[in-house]
């Protein structure tokens, strides 16, 4: 993995052992979902081909935040709506660079959100946000029809370092 700071985004890029660990644990919760009988959140389809990649990206956005915040990576399958990493980091991953971040209904406003973009094996970590600082009405839409969240904007995030090693590790500042 390599990373660099620009302004208040981090730039990550995965190896291909690392994009391989996530693709894995993604895997993994893809299927234990469908032996579950659950059916996908947010608006998708079992027959979709985005159920099981929504899988794998959410398990990459994990592991380089992880990593750009010195943080042993966890990985978890049925979790649900624990934290992601440590107590209260969740992190959300959007393929566009442009899509703002999303935080629904039944997300946890104590919690600190991080917003990832990109594909692989080349990632933007965007900025985080505490969820209830952001859960305001000029956040709320609908897009792409599926249920109404909050889509939070870049400009609306705190920026995002890369833990230096001798740093205390203070969440997702």
């Amino acid at each position: 993995m390599s990373m660099r700071q620009e302004g208040g985004r981090v730039w990550v890029e995965l190896s291909l052992a690392e994009m391989l660990h996530a693709s894995n644990l993604g895997t993994i919760r893809h299927y234990e979902a469908e032996i579950a009988g659950r059916k996908p959140t947010h608006g998708m389809d079992k027959s979709d081909k985005d159920y099981l990649t929504a899988h794998i990206q959410g398990a990459v956005g994990e592991l380089l935040v992880a990593k750009a915040r010195d943080r042993y990576f966890m990985p978890t399958v049925n979790t649900f709506k624990a934290a992601d990493l440590g107590k209260n980091i969740q992190v959300r991953f959007r393929r566009e660079h442009d899509w703002d971040m999303i935080i629904r209904d039944n997300d946890d406003p104590e919690h600190i959100f991080v917003h990832v973009t990109g594909k692989g094996p080349t990632y933007c970590i965007r900025g985080w946000a505490y969820a209830k600082n952001v859960m305001i009405p000029e956040y709320r839409a609908n897009h792409g029809g599926y249920r109404e969240s909050w889509f939070v904007p870049e400009s609306a995030l705190k920026p995002f370092h890369i833990k230096n090693k001798d740093d205390e590790n203070d969440a997702a500042t």
